[in-house]
């Protein structure tokens, strides 16, 4: 069983368990994100939907931490198309298409309060699978230990909400027997909404 394997399992073993360590464990605060990604390197890229959940426990009055999980858009290539009879051009079809998705831990810090704004700093590190497609036929993946870094700026909405704009940077160091142009980095700008558990309000 591969390293990246082996920490998927025991990522997903801890984060069942974590609800039933403690009777009284507090309730997570919850964090949703949905945006795009930018910037791959490799092949196909050209940016797609970006999405993640994870519910995060207050370790100190400015800090949080807890499991995320993901699935990132990379992009499709694109090819030619031709009239097989006269060689017209008949545009271009979807050709391969690319996503990553994986398990980390995130953690993110208080940097700036001003008012009703917050400015986070957030960092995460897991496991993330590439995966490449044709027509939902995957036919090529490999799978690595990643991190991210990242900046949040929140508005408080009152009621345990907050509301704002997060971008990351994305880094993935997938295993070294994955002989294909494979992505290594990309970013994700993303709005992000966070739920907060009563008791942590």
């Amino acid at each position: 069983m591969t390293t990246p394997r082996i920490a998927v399992l025991a990522l997903a073993a801890l984060v069942a368990a974590a609800p039933s360590a403690r009777a009284g464990i507090p309730r997570p605060n919850l964090d949703f994100t949905l945006g795009t990604t930018f910037a791959a390197d490799g092949k196909p890229a050209g940016g797609g939907v970006s999405a993640a959940f994870s519910p995060m426990w207050d370790v100190t009055d400015h800090a949080r931490f807890g499991p995320t999980v993901f699935a990132d858009d990379i992009g499709t290539s694109l090819v030619p198309l031709y009239d097989r009879n006269n060689g017209t051009s008949l545009g271009t079809i979807a050709e391969t298409h690319r996503m990553t998705w994986g398990l980390a831990w995130r953690c993110d810090v208080d940097a700036l309060r001003r008012g009703r704004w917050n400015l986070d700093g957030s960092a995460t590190l897991g496991v993330w699978r590439v995966q490449d497609d044709v027509t939902g036929n995957a036919f090529n993946g490999a799978s690595g230990i990643g991190w991210t870094l990242g900046a949040l700026a929140l508005r408080d909405l009152g009621h345990g909400r907050d509301l704002g704009l997060a971008l990351r940077f994305h880094r993935i160091f997938p295993e070294r027997n994955a002989a294909y142009d494979r992505v290594g980095r990309y970013a994700t700008a993303a709005l992000e909404w966070r739920w907060s558990a009563p008791e942590t309000r």
